[in-house]
């Protein structure tokens, strides 16, 4: 896994236009050529809002050699007419390279009295006209500004509990894996089995929110891929000849990682793109091509469901389509449910695309889709999701 940056220093909270338009008024009404926002943490002052010239979104420095310690520390006062008559500040290094002549600054703290950073501008031109005047518009724009940034604050901090929630369960090594058949709707005999992820940890949740949850705290990737390495592990007891269906995000898919993670196993893969998350704008075609080219197949979810269905069919180029339950449900009663899988039944043997129907829970509805022309399918009807020492009974016997 890959470090975080520092906090606040490429995050941008909701308030940033606001913040962006203080600074520009304290550099216009203050004449100073820049003013920044720096937050201090783990040692380091990193701008994390500026306005004017000079620095960047991002610069960092360590604590001690900028003026935001002095500030903080009260060893300067808020308003510096002239640096080069402050000995401190004339032999700074920092001084030099910015070319600070003139500056202002003061502490950034939050409500519960935390030190968020320090608020400052700086001229490359001495300004003998600064007064306390000067000092009261800073600590009113300081005070505004705080009062904005304590909200980002708040959610930075909770997203940080979030993620190490998620960072408790990888250490955890879950999820455990359970699998369902896939079965040849003839026979009922199991031709494959998905993986599907569950959680053996507190709070419950469904595994679809742990995923969101990793996701949405930028641990989604490292979630997925430990579930597909335990899935490649418990899969050993399945029977050998059989495929092993492994849901994997767009996200996932274009890291690149998944061949790695892939390699040296004999069983037949098919990776199933899952549909939870927007990647319209995301080409995933090198990155299918290379799985593809390790001899792995491609099943898309949810395919055939409406134009966003059929035209994500013409992105990905599956391999196997899978209809969705709620395709599938009713089927048997529904003219419209088996005019679309009708339509779906022609358009894959059209071009020699597998089909799967998902969530096939009646014997009504798999008589239906065998009539239909549907030969594979899964669902509670051919069993539920289970560990792989519940699932010996539903092995063909050879």
């Amino acid at each position: 896994m890959s470090a975080d940056p520092l906090p606040g220093a490429t995050d941008r909270g909701i308030w940033a236009g606001d913040i962006e338009t203080l600074l520009e008024l304290v550099c216009r009404e203050l004449e100073m050529e820049t003013g920044f926002i720096g937050r201090v943490a783990e040692g380091q002052r990193a701008i994390c809002y500026v306005a004017g010239s000079g620095l960047d979104t991002g610069d960092s420095d360590p604590y001690d050699e900028t003026y935001c310690q002095l500030i903080v520390d009260g060893a300067i006062g808020p308003a510096i007419a002239d640096t080069s008559v402050v000995p401190v500040l004339r032999d700074m290094p920092i001084t030099h390279r910015l070319g600070i002549a003139s500056y202002l600054g003061l502490p950034l703290r939050l409500s519960d009295g935390s030190l968020y950073g320090t608020l400052c501008a700086y001229s490359r031109e001495t300004k003998p006209h600064l007064v306390d005047a000067d000092v009261r518009l800073l600590r009113l724009v300081g005070a505004l500004v705080a009062n904005r940034l304590e909200h980002d604050v708040q959610l930075e901090r909770r997203r940080a509990e979030r993620r190490a929630v998620i960072e408790v369960v990888l250490a955890a090594g879950q999820p455990d894996v359970v699998f369902q058949p896939i079965v040849d709707l003839g026979s009922g005999d199991p031709l494959g089995y998905e993986a599907l992820a569950r959680f053996a940890v507190d709070p419950y949740r469904p595994p679809d929110v742990w995923m969101t949850e990793a996701a949405a705290v930028g641990l989604g990737v490292e979630l997925e891929l430990q579930a597909i390495t335990n899935a490649l592990a418990v899969a050993a007891g399945l029977p050998a000849d059989r495929y092993l269906s492994l849901n994997a995000s767009p996200s996932v898919v274009l890291t690149g990682r998944l061949v790695g993670v892939l390699a040296g196993g004999e069983r037949p893969i098919v990776v199933e793109v899952t549909e939870h998350e927007e990647t319209r704008s995301v080409d995933l075609g090198p990155a299918l091509d290379e799985l593809r080219a390790a001899g792995h197949r491609i099943a898309l979810d949810d395919g055939g469901a409406g134009y966003a269905g059929l035209t994500r069919i013409l992105e990905v180029r599956p391999d196997v389509v899978k209809l969705d339950r709620a395709i599938v449900a009713g089927i048997d009663t529904d003219l419209v449910r088996q005019a679309m899988v009708t339509a779906a039944v022609a358009f894959v043997a059209g071009v020699g695309t597998g089909l799967v129907a998902e969530g096939v829970e009646t014997e009504c509805e798999a008589a239906t889709l065998r009539a239909l022309g549907v030969r594979v399918a899964q669902g509670f009807l051919f069993g539920r999701p289970a560990l792989v020492a519940q699932l010996g009974s539903l092995a063909p016997q050879d």
